[in-house]
């Protein structure tokens, strides 16, 4: 493990603790489409993780704006999260491991698996899409939602707290991480 990595994911869930003491959790893992191999130059980089933060950013802003003007009554959500970047065994191909951590009296689910549903899996797709510049169609096995990837956590108790930080650490290995290509191979909200 990385301790500079542990003590910013503990960071970032804390602070999200403080803004939120009800959280949700969601661990996806983001993967490229084989048509992008072989990967070169700013690809390796980071700045498709942007822009998917970017883009699931607006949709969440975007739903609630809708929801408020449907008279519904809406909780504030940001968004924060912790990314990292890792290679497939060959040290060829990267992904990220993202943690995105939400209000729980905003969000509380995922929603059905189905690319024709408004809820936050669909929206996590699409935004990974926007982010790759596909058609989220395209792209519905490419933001993978791995098993026991939703955590609920109570900051007034602790309750879940320490399950998600076991979860977190999972993406502070120094393991199938690359130090030497130019490219942060870790991160996470910094406000």
């Amino acid at each position: 493990m990385i301790k500079e990595y542990l003590a910013s994911a503990h960071g970032t869930i804390l602070q999200a603790v403080r803004d939120y003491p009800r959280l949700y959790v969601v661990r996806v893992d983001l993967r490229f489409p084989q048509a992008y191999w072989p990967l070169e130059g700013q690809v390796l980089g980071n700045d498709f993780i942007c822009r998917f933060k970017r883009s699931l950013k607006a949709k969440i802003d975007y739903s609630q704006q809708c929801s408020k003007r449907k008279g519904h009554r809406v909780r504030p959500s940001g968004l924060r999260f912790v990314w990292c970047r890792e290679y497939d065994q060959y040290g060829r191909k990267p992904h990220f491991h993202v943690l995105i951590l939400l209000n729980r009296d905003a969000f509380n689910t995922l929603g059905c698996f189905d690319a024709d549903r408004a809820n936050l899996s669909s929206r996590i797709t699409e935004a990974w899409a926007s982010a790759l510049g596909m058609d989220p169609l395209g792209c519905w096995t490419l933001a993978h939602i791995p098993e026991g990837a939703e955590y609920r956590v109570d900051g007034r108790n602790g309750e879940g707290l320490a399950e998600l930080f076991k979860r977190a650490s999972y993406l502070c290995k120094a393991e199938s991480k690359s130090f030497t290509d130019g490219f942060h191979p870790f991160g996470g909200s910094r406000d």
